[in-house]
């Protein structure tokens, strides 16, 4: 019977992908089609779009014809954006959206999103969020796997604090956002999709380590994050570190002193008995002189 059953989880635990996939490509439909399927708000739209095109009367021809002809726009829309005409789409857009209120905000936060996973490679894009390590108390600490969103530190008293995002698991679109001092954080090998695998696999797939020498030049600007180990002020911290735990040894070593007992003190030899002493005496004045004892 176990072994039955064994070999029925077997053939599950292949399956389960499968399934899974299956499951969420079907919700992920239906709910394509509850909001922009023929009978929906959107949809109508979409078959009105495409009415005047239609011959049969039908209106989920004139649906698929509305659908052709904004999937269209939006291609034309895209050879627009690749002919280099990029930066003044997108500035009127964000000069039209910006100026209702509300929907601004939404706006801003989805523009956000979507440029995490923009491949266009512009400079203020999101994309160029850099992954890095950061410990957490400095070198030899717990390490975590963060997004630094800005080079730019912050200085705060004496110390330049930089911005760096933890994200959730599985799902990394989220997490904390803590300024943490400079000299906590290394860079990271790999780009923000790897960083994103690591997260959403849980940890299964595992992040590209640091050598040890170091950390490979040119992985930030110059003045952003030390290249290699860590600066003066990770340096001070472990100084201090030093001079604490020796005056703590200082002062156990002299408490263990002060608290020894007495019995381990060592004992003093003991003279001989005088018994012993007269029977040398007695031999050697037995012994004549010039022979030997």
């Amino acid at each position: 019977m176990g072994r039955i059953f064994r070999v029925f989880l077997s053939g599950a635990l292949v399956l389960l992908p499968i399934m899974v996939t299956v499951l969420v490509t079907v919700w992920l439909g239906s709910m394509v089609a509850t909001y922009a399927g023929p009978g929906s708000f959107l949809g109508n739209l979409i078959t009105s779009l495409g009415l005047p095109l239609n011959l049969s009367g039908s209106s989920h021809v004139a649906y698929f014809i509305g659908l052709g002809i904004i999937l269209a726009l939006i291609f034309l829309l895209g050879l627009a954006v690749e002919s280099g005409l990029r930066n003044w789409i997108s500035n009127s857009f964000d000069w039209f959206m910006t100026r209702i209120p509300l929907v601004s905000n939404v706006y801003d936060i989805s523009k956000r999103f979507v440029a995490i996973m923009d491949r266009s490679g512009e400079e203020d894009s999101l994309k160029s969020m850099s992954p890095v390590w950061c410990f957490f108390g400095g070198e030899g600490s717990a390490g975590v796997l963060a997004l630094m969103p800005s080079h730019e530190p912050v200085s705060i008293g004496e110390t330049s604090y930089v911005p760096v995002l933890v994200p959730f698991a599985p799902v990394p679109f989220g997490g904390a956002l803590i300024y943490v001092p400079q000299d906590w954080v290394r860079p990271a090998e790999g780009g923000v999709e790897k960083l994103v695998n690591v997260y959403v696999s849980m940890g299964v797939t595992p992040p590209k380590g640091l050598p040890p020498g170091g950390v490979p030049a040119g992985m930030f600007p110059t003045g952003a994050i030390p290249a290699v180990g860590f600066p003066a002020g990770g340096s001070a911290l472990v100084s201090e570190a030093a001079d604490i735990s020796a005056a703590t040894a200082a002062t156990e070593s002299a408490s263990t002193s002060a608290e020894k007992p007495a019995s381990q003190e060592p004992t003093p030899k003991k003279p001989a008995p005088r018994k012993h002493a007269r029977k040398a005496a007695a031999k050697a004045a037995s012994v004549p002189d010039g022979e030997p004892g």
